[in-house]
């Protein structure tokens, strides 16, 4: 056995579990038409995203695909949800004068913590404080329907998901596949529409145990755009339209070619595929690899730098700048 099949067959360490990684040229079977249209689309909505809700159901592959949003849109009435966004807004605003007020004005900041602590309260009760025992009230209709491509929308860091209407660690995910096993069984792909959801070390840490079928992970390798915002929108729409030449491409260079269209939507998307390649804007090969990768990428860059900037006569280095 080489270096590359052993380091995939160790098994991961993951949230007090083992995830056994899959072995080098595993091969998933390439998706029937019938499989492709019967798509059933999964949307875990924390961050009340009804535009991203709109360019999937505009994207999905056929109208025998389906798409389930969680939770329903019929939970919260499009007032509150207005509200429900007003007062996000207005704690984010409170939060951001909040972060420099021992700098510009020590007399103020008892009274914006106190506001912040009051909009959360407000958001609470709007959202009639849900979280995950509401997430899984909501998801147990679906315990016998499996889910093919899972879509996760919120703000994201190190494993922690929060939006205006709900939050949820990767701890919540484990517990939703343990209350309902078949529900992530078969899923083939996950988006994760977050910032940082699509690091070399959320890829292999817990989404291989949550998702142990999936040959597709898509996320963010760093701040992704905002709900509403066009290259957002744009890529959803690429990527949900792509998926099925996604699993149908048979070698790395196919699926390095349809990531480097995800990428001219200025989405910093990035790919993991059959558990191994990851595709990065700066990284295209293994996964295990990746960091030691880009890193040296940059020093080539920076080295590069300094180098043209040697042969750069002065004078026109200053008429450059």
């Amino acid at each position: 056995m080489n270096y590359r099949n052993l380091v995939l067959f160790v098994a991961i360490w993951c949230c007090g579990g083992l995830v056994a990684a899959q072995p080098a040229g595993a091969a998933k079977a390439k998706l029937s038409s019938s499989a492709i249209a019967k798509t059933h689309v999964l949307f875990i909505d924390l961050n009340n995203a009804e535009d991203e809700v709109t360019a999937i159901t505009a994207s999905l592959p056929s109208k025998a695909a389906t798409l389930t949003v969680v939770p329903p849109l019929s939970r919260f009435s499009e007032k509150r949800r207005e509200l429900i966004l007003k007062t996000k807004a207005e704690y984010d605003k409170t939060a951001t004068l909040a972060e420099y007020c021992t700098i510009t004005d020590k007399k103020k900041c008892p009274v914006l913590w106190e506001k912040m602590r009051a909009l959360e309260v407000e958001r609470e009760r709007l959202t009639g404080a849900y979280g995950l025992m509401e997430l899984v009230e909501d998801l147990r209709p679906l315990s016998g329907r499996p889910a093919d491509i899972v879509v996760i929308s919120g703000h994201h860091s190190k494993g922690f998901f929060r939006g205006e209407i709900a939050e949820l660690e990767v701890a919540g995910l484990i517990h939703i596949n343990d209350q309902f096993p078949n529900l992530f069984r078969n899923t083939r792909t996950v988006i994760l529409l977050g910032c940082e959801t699509g690091t070399p070390e959320m890829f292999t840490s817990a989404f291989p145990q949550i998702f142990p079928n999936a040959s597709l992970l898509i996320g963010a390798e760093d701040n992704a755009p905002t709900r509403s915002e066009a290259r957002n929108l744009s890529f959803i729409e690429a990527v949900v339209s792509a998926e099925p030449k996604l699993h149908a491409a048979r070698d790395a260079e196919s699926i390095g070619k349809l990531h480097r269209q995800f990428l001219s939507h200025r989405w910093p998307v990035t790919i993991l595929w059959r558990g191994q390649h990851f595709f990065a804007k700066r990284w295209n090969g293994p996964i295990w690899e990746a960091e030691k990768g880009v890193l040296q990428a940059d020093i080539d860059a920076e080295e590069r730098r300094i180098s043209e900037e040697k042969r750069t006569p002065k004078k026109k280095r200053r008429e450059q700048s």
